[in-house]
């Protein structure tokens, strides 16, 4: 796991977020053609245009759940390598990458100097390269 990796954290997140709205609108914008997207019979009589519609959004809506998931994945990725790191680390790590601390403010929550927190900081990057 590298500093760039642990970084994407937070991007992922607010991503996640983003995909959660979306799907929650083309959830909203179908419920008037529901009979397609849950594999219903046509019942309606919609015509071909109308299906090419349902039919898309269908597809749109997957990918976008698709992307969700990926995303989470990533996200757990880096919470379990994180979480394989000693308390103190492990904390740091967090404070830095999960929750989006400032150097200044780590250091505070920690109660270590600017010097001892990249040492401890450095010592866990090393620690999730080797894992």
């Amino acid at each position: 796991m590298t500093k760039d990796r642990l970084k994407e954290y937070r991007a992922l997140k607010r991503e996640i977020t983003q995909f959660e709205d979306e799907l929650h609108e083309w959830l909203d914008a179908s419920c008037s053609n529901r009979s397609v997207l849950t594999g219903l019979p046509n019942v309606g009589g919609m015509s071909d245009s109308t299906a090419r519609v349902a039919m898309e959004s269908v597809r749109l809506y997957s990918l976008l759940h698709s992307k969700k998931l990926k995303a989470i994945a990533l996200c757990e990725e880096i919470e379990n390598c994180i979480e394989s790191l000693p308390p103190l680390e492990r904390t740091l790590m967090r404070e830095r990458y999960i929750l989006g601390k400032d150097w200044e403010e780590v250091c505070c929550f920690i109660g270590y100097s600017w010097r001892q927190t990249h040492r401890l900081h450095s010592k866990a990057l090393k620690k999730i390269n080797m894992a």
